[in-house]
């Protein structure tokens, strides 16, 4: 049975596309170009991540 994805609100899919032009393994910090140009704090930008996770979009592994 093929499972449909949820969908995506305004910031989850902002995240995404910087995340997409990445087109690799990242780390936070590799998003601080994109980032300075929104006012989140580092907190939001995990929440979306793990959003996105729950989401099943993307897997991330968390470094602290």
């Amino acid at each position: 049975m093929h499972k449909s994805l949820k969908k995506l609100g305004d910031a989850e899919l902002e995240l995404m596309c910087a995340v997409w032009e990445l087109n690799r393994p990242f780390l936070r910090s590799d998003l601080n170009p994109w980032l300075d140009k929104k006012s989140w704090a580092d907190t939001t930008v995990l929440t979306i991540l793990s959003h996105l996770c729950s989401k099943q979009y993307n897997h991330f592994h968390f470094l602290v």
